[in-house]
């Protein structure tokens, strides 16, 4: 399962329904596959859209007369809805499926994984890495941490001498920590240790 991902419940349908029904509820629900089950929510097969064009369309089947048993596919692998990114690719490409179910312990499915979802999911995910890169330009991230540098500096600052008495801190190796710190930040761009 991917976290942020889109919705992907997945669309159930009999198997005894008429082809024409098939194809308005993925219309409808603007979807390319529809999860076959029995009367106990098990799955039994999974129908597509291109099964509906290659083995329904292409041999020229009544849709109102024709049912989904006749053109989907059985023996459905599924994972279990907490299966791992890389299972589900894994078992995608095994399979040359472009989708897999992911059914709960009871093997009810819960949603659906699609090789589009996975792809969409990750570029996104590259993407926020590509905007946290580009925040600072050549600094990155290290703005943040120079803010607060700041800050400690004016807390070191404001009221140094009272932390020294009651924390026993040198104030003068505070201070150069956070000097070294400082030229760490704007010197080094995190490449070395800021300090010797």
């Amino acid at each position: 399962m991917l976290d942020g991902k889109r919705n992907n419940d997945p669309l159930t349908i009999r198997s005894d329904t008429p082809l024409r029904r098939a194809a308005e509820i993925m219309n409808e629900a603007r979807v390319g596959s529809l999860v076959v089950v029995d009367p106990d929510d098990s799955i039994v097969g999974i129908v597509t859209d291109r099964d509906l064009c290659l083995r329904a369309v292409a041999f020229d089947r009544d849709p109102d007369e024709t049912k989904v048993a006749s053109c989907m596919t059985e023996d459905v692998r599924t994972l279990p809805i907490d299966a791992d990114l890389t299972d589900q690719v894994y078992a995608m490409r095994s399979i040359g499926a472009r989708r897999i179910p992911l059914v709960d312990d009871t093997g009810v499915p819960q949603e659906i994984s699609t090789i589009d979802d996975i792809l969409l999911w990750t570029a996104a995910r590259f993407s926020e890495l590509a905007g946290t890169a580009a925040i600072g330009g050549r600094h990155g991230s290290l703005r943040e941490p120079a803010g607060l540098l700041r800050e400690l500096e004016a807390h070191v600052d404001a009221g140094g001498e009272e932390l020294e008495r009651r924390q026993a801190v040198p104030m003068d190796s505070l201070k150069e920590s956070i000097k070294r710190l400082r030229a760490g930040l704007t010197g080094g761009q995190g490449t070395k240790a800021p300090w010797p």
